[in-house]
C-alpha cells in the first residue's frame, strides 16, 4: 500500500509541475464566475447538483485524457516493474480520485461554504448535512467517471490522437443528450447503457420541492461506483494485453 500511495504522490507532483493543471484551474474559475457572479437570485440545490456534476465530468474527461501523457513509455515500464501492474492501476484510480476531489473543492465546496456563511444566499432550500454529503459524493464520483473514461481513451490504447479527441467529444455529447436520443430512438437504450449514468441524477431530485432524495441518491452512487470499477478493469485488461502482446 505504501508503494501505491507513493506512486499517487509522484503522479500529483508530475501533474502540478507541468502546465496541465492550468486549464482545469482556469475552467473552475470561469465556471464559478458564470454560475454565481452577478446572480441576484438563488438556485435550487437540484440545479446546482446537476450542472456541477456534468461540469466535473466534462473537466475530468479532459484531464483524464491528458494525465497518461505525463509519463513517457520508459517511465511507465519502470513503474510497472517496480510496483506491478495491479498496483499501477489502483494508483492511477486513486490519482484520478484525488484530482476530482480537488476540482469539486473549488467548483462545489466554495459555493457551499459561501452559502453557509451568507445565510443561504446561493441555494433556495435549507440544506441538511445528508443533502450536502449525498450531493458532494455524486459530484465527486461524476468527476472520477470523467477521469477514468478520459484515461481509457488515451494514446496508449488508441494510437491515433485525432481519434482519441473525437471519441472524447462523442462521449461528452452523447452523455448529456442520452435521454433525449433514447426518447427519439427507442432501441438506442440497448447501446447507450455503456454511457456514464449521469442522467440518473434527475431521479434523485424531488420534482415539487427540488430537494435531493436520499434513497435514489444512494442507488445512483452505487451505479457510479460500479461503472468506475468496470471501466478501470476493462482498461487494465486492454492496456496490459497491448503491453505484453
Amino acid at each position: 500500500m505504501k508503494m501505491i500511495f507513493e506512486t499517487v504522490k509522484f503522479n500529483l507532483v508530475l501533474f502540478f509541475n507541468s502546465t496541465r493543471f492550468i486549464i482545469p484551474l482556469l475552467a473552475n474559475v470561469v465556471f464559478l464566475f458564470l454560475m454565481y457572479y452577478g446572480n441576484n437570485g438563488t438556485y435550487d440545490i437540484s440545479t446546482v447538483l446537476f450542472i456541477t456534476a456534468f461540469f466535473s465530468f466534462f473537466l475530468m474527461l479532459l484531464v483524464g485524457n491528458s494525465i497518461i501523457s505525463l509519463k513517457n513509455e520508459r517511465l511507465e515500464q519502470i513503474l510497472l516493474l517496480r510496483i506491478g501492474k495491479y498496483a499501477e492501476s489502483i494508483s492511477e484510480l486513486l490519482f484520478v480520485a484525488v484530482l476530482s476531489l480537488l476540482v469539486i473543492m473549488v467548483s462545489y465546496g466554495i459555493p457551499m461554504i459561501i452559502n453557509l456563511i451568507g445565510n443561504e444566499c446561493l441555494i433556495k432550500q435549507h440544506l441538511t448535512m445528508q443533502n450536502i454529503i449525498c450531493s458532494l459524493i455524486i459530484v465527486w464520483l461524476s468527476g472520477i467517471i470523467g477521469g477514468v473514461t478520459g484515461a481509457f481513451f488515451n494514446s496508449n490504447i488508441i494510437k491515433d490522437k485525432k481519434m482519441v479527441i473525437l471519441n472524447n467529444c462523442i462521449i461528452a455529447v452523447l452523455t448529456i443528450s442520452k435521454e433525449a436520443v433514447i426518447e427519439q430512438i427507442q432501441f438506442a437504450k440497448y447501446i447507450f447503457f455503456i454511457l456514464p449514468p449521469l442522467n440518473d441524477i434527475v431521479k434523485c431530485i424531488e420534482t415539487s420541492s427540488g430537494a435531493i432524495l436520499s434513497g435514489q441518491s444512494c442507488l445512483l452512487i452505487l451505479k457510479m461506483v460500479v461503472y468506475i470499477l468496470v471501466v478501470c478493469i476493462l482498461k487494465h485488461i486492454i492496456f496490459n494485453k497491448k503491453l505484453y502482446d
